[in-house]
């Protein structure tokens, strides 16, 4: 998954472009450009930052449905 994917999965599961900022050390408007594609080429750190936050919903949705 590229960075946009991975901030429209985690939009999806309910937190706002200011809580995915905020949990990625972020600012919301890098979120934001990353959501909408204007802003392609993000960092390593930042593409893992999203990864981990990405798994860690996972494991929480998994925890609920169990």
């Amino acid at each position: 998954m590229d960075a946009r994917q991975l901030v429209v999965s985690i939009r999806k599961r309910g937190l706002s472009q200011e809580e995915i900022a905020e949990r990625c050390g972020l600012s919301q408007g890098a979120i934001s450009h990353i959501e909408t594609g204007r802003r392609k080429d993000v960092r390593a750190t930042t593409k893992d930052s999203l990864v981990k936050l990405h798994a860690e919903l996972a494991t929480e949705h998994n925890a609920e449905a169990a």
